[in-house]
């Protein structure tokens, strides 16, 4: 279901559909020919398309160049990111258009927006890339662990599930500095920060793991269902 808060909505769906927003409009993944009255369902190929948040209407498409994974917004513009191309593609908002494409390392799929900069996981790589939204080029490449897969922020840190370790790495988001390393329970595949806590979805155990922003320690486990995804 869509999550509300001070007029943003996030939106998400298997299948590779996501989407983000700032403010009022919507942005979706999806892709196809544009213009008022489209429905979400109707949208094909590799696109963000920007929504009505009243009338749920597409107002505008921007054509991907690559099929994106997942989606951020700030600094003005809207980021995404691709595991088949190892690219974050940059789109203008106010004109629907590609402002930049970025490479980064292998097989790219979370991105937030945090302390200034863009930050996107590397799952192959094991790193995570620190982006300049002045310059739109990558910084620095930070290692954190094994399958860094999703990324969220909170309270002036970046935090990055690592799958194939089985860990959740704490980075500050001013310039990337690696804090810690804690367990966070089998297969984590999504992390969100909220309620003074980390929430982590461990897949393999069918929970919600609730850990300590400060020390990592995991502070309870909440039975969710089946492979919780995000």
């Amino acid at each position: 279901p869509p999550y509300r808060r001070r007029g943003t909505i996030l939106v998400g769906a298997l299948a590779g559909v996501i989407a983000a927003a700032v403010a009022i409009p919507v942005f979706v993944f999806g892709g196809g020919a544009g213009g008022s009255g489209v429905n979400i369902g109707e949208l094909e190929g590799n696109a963000v398309a920007v929504l009505d948040t009243g009338s749920g209407a597409v107002r505008g498409v921007a054509k991907a160049p690559t099929p994106p994974t997942a989606v951020a917004a700030g600094f003005g513009y809207v980021w995404t990111v691709s595991a088949d191309s190892n690219t974050v593609v940059v789109v203008d908002p106010s004109t629907n258009t590609v402002r930049d494409t970025i490479p980064v390392e292998s097989a790219s799929n979370g991105i937030a927006i945090a302390g200034g900069w863009a930050w996107v996981t590397n799952s192959l790589a094991g790193t995570v890339s620190q982006i300049s939204p002045q310059t739109l080029d990558v910084v620095q490449n930070i290692p954190v662990g094994n399958g860094p897969t999703a990324i969220g922020s909170g309270e002036g840190h970046i935090w990055v599930t690592n799958t194939s370790d089985h860990t959740v790495t704490k980075l500050q988001a001013t310039d990337g500095k690696k804090l810690g390393t804690f367990a966070a329970g089998p297969d984590p595949g999504a992390v969100a920060f909220g309620e003074g806590a980390v929430w982590v979805a461990s897949k393999l155990t069918g929970a919600l793991v609730k850990l300590s922003p400060v020390s990592g320690e995991i502070l309870d486990r909440i039975p969710v269902g089946d492979g919780p995804a995000g």
